[in-house]
């Protein structure tokens, strides 16, 4: 996995009491474009919430406050973006938006979203992104 290969940039989980009820990840992507310096972008995932613990409400859950706290800390250490795979409906409300000229070979590119973080212009103008070999199955 991505923590025994040392690809974690940040982990963090949300507890109740003793209990571990969510987790959210980020390693390194790489974004093969020129303006793009390496370990400057991160991936978000996974993002995990406990069973029974879940759908408690779209953007006010245990997955909302730990994307929302990440992000934070992710700004805060001076990252410049994050991408992730996932649910538009979902990711939009966190600042993740699809960008026409961001890829994953083999995704549906509205799946695809990025966010930057420094406060720049856009992302790249054109990448490719490649993950960790723990993600591939």
């Amino acid at each position: 996995g991505l923590r025994d290969a040392g690809a974690l940039s940040l982990s963090l989980v949300a507890q109740d009491g003793e209990d571990i009820v969510g987790h959210i990840a980020f390693s390194p992507v790489g974004l093969e474009a020129a303006s793009v310096s390496p370990g400057t972008w991160l991936v978000m995932a996974p993002v995990s919430v406990a069973p029974g613990r879940q759908g408690q409400g779209q953007g006010q859950g245990i997955g909302s406050r730990l994307i929302r706290q990440a992000l934070q800390q992710l700004k805060a250490l001076g990252v410049e973006g994050v991408v992730v795979l996932g649910e538009p409906d979902y990711y939009t409300c966190f600042g993740f938006h699809h960008q026409h000229r961001l890829s994953v070979p083999g995704v549906p590119a509205e799946y695809f979203m990025a966010q930057r973080l420094d406060g720049k212009a856009p992302v790249p103008l054109q990448a490719t992104a490649g993950f960790h070999p723990a993600f591939e199955v």
